[in-house]
């Protein structure tokens, strides 16, 4: 990703308002499970990314511990309290979308969920 905060909040002002985009909508309807997700696998793993299988609906979820040399920057700088690195993973293992997102629950307030929530596979 070469883009900056500043492209991506350009790119955010453009779009007109009540706009729908199905992949956020699934990003903010699942963060829940995808921050339940990361918070596991950090608490097992230590630093990884959550990745969504393309096309899964609801998403398929599953944490991958380390990092790869392609995203090690987000990997390396993200909060594990407060952060999620996700990724869209394709099935011959391209990534075509990878980001660090926040939301509320923080993935460090998702112990006080039971712990099949995130329903994905810690590896």
């Amino acid at each position: 990703m070469t883009e900056t905060n500043t492209e991506l909040d350009e790119q955010l002002a453009a779009v007109p308002e009540g706009t729908r985009d199905i992949f956020l909508d699934l990003l903010l309807e699942h963060w829940p499970r995808i921050a339940a997700t990361a918070w596991d696998g950090w608490l097992v793993h230590g630093r990884g990314t959550v990745t969504i299988e393309d096309g899964s609906v609801p998403p398929a979820l599953a944490y991958r511990p380390g990092t790869c040399p392609c995203h090690a920057s987000l990997t390396a700088a993200y909060d594990p309290e407060r952060e999620a690195v996700v990724a869209v993973i394709q099935p011959d293992g391209e990534i075509p979308w990878i980001q660090t997102l926040s939301g509320t629950p923080r993935p460090a307030d998702t112990d006080a969920l039971p712990a099949e929530y995130s329903g994905a596979r810690v590896h």
